[in-house]
């Protein structure tokens, strides 16, 4: 028996093809991915830690793509690898990164 066999045994009333298959929401899902690249993390500098020179590094930590490059231990700069996850948002003690 081969698997579409024992599919339609399965789901005898069913059509199992696939060309009809009809994405409805593809649409709004284009747009709430393009708003989340729209989305640009901020570092405000005045609040920051880091910028205020004491040693922190709480948000570069938590960022698994790597986005955040700081000149020697101080001053941290968001580059253009940042995915927005905004995983940094919520590890910063002092909510010094925005959304902008």
């Amino acid at each position: 028996m081969n698997r579409r066999e024992f599919f339609s045994k399965l789901f005898p009333k069913q059509n199992l093809s696939l060309r009809n298959y009809r994405v409805s929401k593809l649409k709004s899902f284009d747009n709430e991915n393009s708003l989340r690249e729209a989305q640009k993390l901020q570092i405000n500098t005045a609040t920051c830690l880091a910028w205020n020179d004491i040693v922190c590094s709480s948000c570069a930590d938590v960022c698994h793509a790597k986005a955040i490059e700081f000149l020697g231990l101080f001053r941290p700069v968001i580059n253009g690898k940042c995915d927005n996850c905004n995983e940094c948002i919520s590890s910063c003690f002092k909510g010094a990164i925005n959304v902008c």
